[in-house]
């Protein structure tokens, strides 16, 4: 029963720690993307 509860949360972990990461990098790429951090100080138009 422990090595089954040890085993959830192991794999509930990873699936947060994989999903936070996949988010990271769209969020990066969005902003690359569309130029938000690259014109940042500069006000757009």
């Amino acid at each position: 029963m422990s090595d089954e509860k040890r085993l959830n949360l192991l794999e509930k972990v990873a699936i947060v720690m994989f999903a936070a990461l996949i988010a990271y990098f769209v969020l990066t790429f969005g902003l690359s993307l569309s130029g938000l951090d690259h014109s940042w100080p500069y006000p757009m138009r």
